[in-house]
């Protein structure tokens, strides 16, 4: 569901962001 561009790439920002934090919680020891 894309609304402009800037939604868009906030949407795409915090996906990313996500799966950073997810991946942090999954494997705290792979810093």
């Amino acid at each position: 569901m894309v609304l402009c561009d800037g939604c868009t790439r906030i949407s795409q920002i915090t996906t990313k962001e996500l799966t950073r934090v997810t991946k942090f919680h999954l494997y705290p020891n792979n810093l």
